[in-house]
């Protein structure tokens, strides 16, 4: 079986007291990236169509965190939000435990409301012990303007009415659920949705507990600018650099919480549907990466991060010493291909992939942000597609063991 998207990148935290965030940037080279060994694909779950619990289907990156009576809840479900429940990761029951953790409000015809298809992403614990989930949140002009429909008709793949942002949604139950009606907005894009402009968002977004070596508890959520799908002339015009960006707070209050900015963590993020709202360029986040990232882990022997992602068909990996300064990429894995690759259409033996994300099953994290030399790429995989059929017609869970050597 082909391997999936993704990249992994490193990240060391050092500060240095006693000078400014910028001058820590100037004086901290990225390290010399570790060699990466891909093992052999193991199939974890088959999710075929027409099975008990069809909301079992896996549609994001496979996160996990443990519920405060130590079961331990696998997020990989769609909009439905539906999880599995286990022991251990390992023990994780996807044949039958049919298990909702989120049930999103209704979704809403108006932009302004930001209440589309909602994804719990993952979850961690804020410093006020509160555990604090982050959403994918989509807004879809098509459910709603005949425009949108036909020009979705025409390439569903190039979504020209979708309009995603980044929530936040709090746990008041150890994590068995989560409540709706704690949402609220996080990362906004600071420009008003209009019908057929293309992608534009702060979406997919991922949630680390905190930064080794921080002296004031701060949370950090990386988000992607656009999800990187298609090249957009409105997002290009607007000023926002495509890539993933990244933020920090202290709490599950959004006006804690400032985006970096290029020097600083001092950006604000700023509603567009508020009325007398400020210069959209002003709240416009600088990319710390220059392609998609997902789930941020970290090496604690190493006192690093890993980040894993994909870009233009091919898994490749970056280091860090601080979460913002990144050294280029670096190819792990080429011939990679997406659920809307042409090549389907014209022929191709290579199935296709979507959501690449590490996990280590012995990491004591509560939310699983730990790793060590031999953790899993976890991924989505999509093998009906090579005959015809449909992505949701079959969606396999697969994992490929990694040794990381530093």
């Amino acid at each position: 079986m082909s391997a999936v998207p993704g990249r992994i990148v490193l990240l060391v935290c050092a500060l240095l007291h006693g000078t400014s965030l910028a001058a820590q940037v100037a004086a901290s080279p990225a390290p010399v990236s570790p060699a990466i060994v891909l093992g052999a694909p193991e199939l974890v779950f088959d999710f075929k169509a027409g099975a008990d619990c069809p909301q079992q289907r896996p549609d994001k990156e496979a996160q996990a965190y443990r519920r405060d009576d130590g079961k331990v809840v696998f997020l990989v479900s769609d909009a439905e939000n539906y999880a599995f429940v286990g022991d251990t990761l390992e023990a994780v029951d996807f044949a039958s435990d049919c298990r909702r953790v989120l049930s999103p409000p209704p979704a809403s015809s108006d932009p302004a409301d930001f209440k589309g298809k909602m994804w719990l992403m993952n979850a961690v614990a804020t410093p006020q012990g509160t555990l604090m989930g982050v959403i994918h949140n989509e807004y879809h002009g098509e459910a709603y303007t005949a425009d949108c429909k036909a020009a979705a008709a025409q390439d569903r793949g190039a979504q020209p009415c979708w309009y995603a942002s980044t929530l936040l949604v709090l746990s008041q139950d150890g994590g068995k659920t989560f409540d709706p009606g704690s949402i609220r907005p996080l990362a906004i894009f600071p420009y008003q949705y209009k019908p057929l402009q293309g992608r534009m968002a702060y979406a997919g977004p991922q949630i680390l507990s905190h930064r080794d070596g921080d002296a004031t508890p701060y949370m950090y959520v990386f988000f992607r600018i656009a999800d990187n799908k298609t090249s957009n002339p409105a997002l290009t015009a607007s000023g926002q650099h495509k890539g993933t960006c990244v933020m920090r707070g202290t709490s599950a209050d959004p006006a804690s919480w400032r985006m970096w900015g290029g020097t600083d963590f001092d950006v604000t993020v700023a509603n567009p549907y508020v009325a007398g709202g400020a210069d959209p360029q002003a709240h416009l986040c600088d990319p710390v990466l220059p392609f998609n990232s997902g789930p941020i882990r970290y090496v604690p022997s190493r006192k690093e991060y890993i980040a894993l992602g994909g870009d233009q068909g091919a898994w490749v990996y970056a280091v860090s010493r601080d979460l913002v300064q990144w050294s280029a990429p670096v190819v792990l894995k080429t011939g990679i291909i997406g659920i809307n690759d042409h090549t389907l259409k014209t022929g191709t033996t290579i199935v296709p992939t979507l959501y690449p994300a590490l996990l280590d099953p012995s990491s004591p994290s509560p939310s699983f942000e730990t790793i060590e030399g031999r953790p899993y790429l976890y991924y989505v995989a999509f093998p009906a597609m090579l005959t015809g059929q449909s992505a949701n017609s079959d969606r396999q869970l697969m994992r490929i063991p990694l040794k990381i050597t530093f």
